[in-house]
């Protein structure tokens, strides 16, 4: 059999090098074909190394001529033909998708993504099942959305490889599944009811690379350079991160789960403090720029900032609407769990992806239903709130990058007068509902000895330049401060163009309210955070200067408004009591004014215990 090698550049296509052929005995006899071997080198030729177009030209035209045979005379004859198939060798399909897996695991947002869609999931089952799902319609868009036939071969890539891609993601998150952490003593009980529900590991693996085993040569022909910009670069993959925005976010309504009387507190507390900020704002002062913000829960905020560049403030208020409103425009899928093949779908989108989502939560409150029964998996400690201060994240590991251990300085209050430092570990927040629950489990955590702090509450949330001594007691020097650029080399954190780079009430209603924050850290790249190592006093002067955030507190208004409606209540009815009783309207009103005056010495007297 006669043999020849073929080099082409991997993005163009363009001939790099073409060797002679090497004769076999029949060469030259009618009929007899000669084996290529296509290897693709490099990136692009000369030719086609400018700026990447998303309709990369593929040259198909290959010299087959021997004008670079080495002294090797050739036949003229049409008898012997070569065959011009470019043909992919499986190690080059296994190096798209290695490449591609890496790209989708170290992206900027989809990097806090996938370990809590992951984590959420409950299972491995499911995770790959709802990833491949996602992945089936995002390629499904990108079909819609591309019109060559490059576009088209990139979409049937991601399909027929949406099993394999969505399998290494929840390998390489597989410990942040909670299923981790379930009672040996639990696993048998647990065992009779999740047989019935779930299929074994092996028997779901067979099922996924049969339902592949159809798409398996759709993905064929294709090289990731030539994708790369497509995928990555189009609305499609917006839309794509969108939807699992969404997913991630319908998890906090099953873990955040309260009662309709608590429900009906917070709403009450919403348009209490809505009504109080209203009467009690004070006029906009003409240095400041003052921008309101909603939160979907009706809770209505304004902060005031100092803009250090001109129109800073609009970029920052552009900034805070678009905060949790993802654009999301994808097509609807039945059931994160239904696998629909038929291409027909795909010709028929449907722009109502809120089915999906429904869909995904409706899953996802089964399996937190599943795990609070007996003998399911253990319920988290209401302290422990899901993270690991000391632990480290494995969000970047394996994927070309190490944890960033950073430690934020937080500024407690400390026995009466006193302010000291905690320094926790930030390396695991993933997202800002994360790094706020880490706020108020910290908070509470060194706040909860103190004997009134139900009337106690934060009122501010403070950046601040501070001395820090070997007490680890602090000083504050200034509010509203961040690093400067001789302090960037110890601090990580995300420059503002305005003062504070975060609204002081926009931060205290999302501490208060950690769910309602975003999944991925947008909040919280803004904070400064020590590097490397904890902040300590110098061994010299005995004091160490750095920035951190400050929790300022003050009497919780709505407990004291609440404590006052009831003490007016219990007055009322002390006076009604006695005029029913006693017969005497004037001796029955005139005990409870004393009772009423005995309950505000008593208030204004627990004031100093409070602070």
């Amino acid at each position: 059999m006669c043999y020849q090698f073929v080099e082409l550049y991997s993005a163009c296509r363009c001939l790099y090098y073409q060797s002679a052929i090497d004769r076999c005995s029949a060469y030259g006899q009618p009929g007899h074909k000669i084996q290529q071997r296509t290897i693709y080198v490099g990136y692009a030729c000369s030719s086609h190394s400018g700026p990447c177009d998303a309709d990369l030209y593929i040259n198909t035209d290959i010299n087959t001529d021997s004008d670079i045979d080495t002294g090797r005379e050739t036949d003229s004859s049409a008898a012997s033909t070569v065959s011009t198939e470019l043909t992919i060798p499986e190690g080059i399909k296994e190096d798209t998708v290695e490449t591609l897996l890496h790209d989708l695991l170290v992206e900027p947002d989809l990097q806090y993504l996938w370990p809590q869609l992951v984590g959420f999931s409950g299972t491995k089952y499911l995770a790959r099942r709802i990833i491949a799902n996602l992945l089936r319609l995002y390629s499904q868009d990108l079909r819609q959305e591309g019109q060559s036939t490059f576009k088209v071969k990139a979409s049937r890539f991601i399909r027929s490889r949406r099993y394999q891609i969505a399998r290494h993601i929840v390998n390489h998150h597989e410990v942040e599944i909670r299923e981790a952490s379930v009672k040996p003593e639990a696993l048998e009980t647990q065992a009779a009811d999740d047989v019935a529900e779930q299929p074994i590991e092996a028997e779901v693996e067979e099922d996924e690379e049969t339902e592949a085993e159809d798409d398996e040569d759709e993905g064929r022909g294709v090289l990731y350079p030539e994708i790369h910009e497509f995928l990555f670069c189009s609305i499609s993959f917006q839309n794509f991160k969108a939807s699992i925005k969404l997913v991630v976010a319908s998890s906090s309504l099953i873990e955040s789960h309260t009662s309709v009387f608590t429900s009906m507190i917070n709403s009450s507390q919403t348009h209490f403090r809505n009504l109080y900020d209203r009467l009690s704002e004070p006029p906009t002062n003409p240095k400041f720029a003052r921008i309101r913000w909603t939160c979907g829960c009706g809770r209505k905020i304004y902060d005031d900032f100092t803009e250090t560049r001109p129109d800073s403030a609009k970029d920052l208020k552009t900034f805070i609407d678009n905060y949790r409103s993802p654009n999301l425009s994808m097509s609807p899928m039945k059931d994160p769990l239904q696998v629909d093949d038929d291409e027909s779908q795909s010709s028929n989108p449907n722009p109502q992806r809120n089915r999906f989502i429904v869909s995904e939560l409706l899953r996802a409150i089964k399996n937190a239903f599943q795990a609070q029964r007996p003998g399911k998996l253990p319920k988290e400690e209401p302290g422990d709130s899901g993270l690991d201060v000391s632990g480290c994240s494995s969000t970047l590991e394996g994927a070309g990058q190490g944890p960033n251990h950073n430690f934020l300085i937080l500024c407690i209050p400390f026995m009466r007068w006193g302010i000291k430092a905690h320094q926790p570990d930030v390396c695991r927040v993933r997202s800002d509902r994360d790094f706020f629950k880490l706020l108020r489990a910290t908070h509470s955590e060194h706040n909860a000895s103190h004997r009134w702090k139900g009337l106690r509450r934060v009122s501010a949330i403070d950046f601040v330049q501070f001395e820090i001594f070997r007490n680890e007691l602090v000083n504050i020097c200034s509010s509203a401060s961040m690093p400067g650029a001789q302090a960037q080399a110890e601090y990580e954190y995300e420059p503002s163009d305005t003062d504070p780079p975060i609204g002081t009430n926009m931060l205290l209603h999302l501490f208060e309210n950690p769910d309602h924050a975003d999944v991925l850290p947008i909040l919280f790249r803004r904070f400064p955070k020590k590097k490397l190592r904890r902040l300590q006093a110098c061994s010299q002067k005995g004091y160490s200067v750095g920035w951190g955030v400050q929790f300022v507190e003050s009497l919780n208004g709505y407990a004291i408004f609440i404590c006052g409606c009831i003490g007016f209540a219990l007055c009322l009815l002390t006076s009604i009591l006695w005029t029913v009783l006693k017969n005497d309207v004037q001796g029955g009103f005139a005990v409870g004014a004393f009772v009423l005056t005995f309950f505000l010495f008593i208030s204004s007297a627990l004031r100093y215990a409070v602070f």
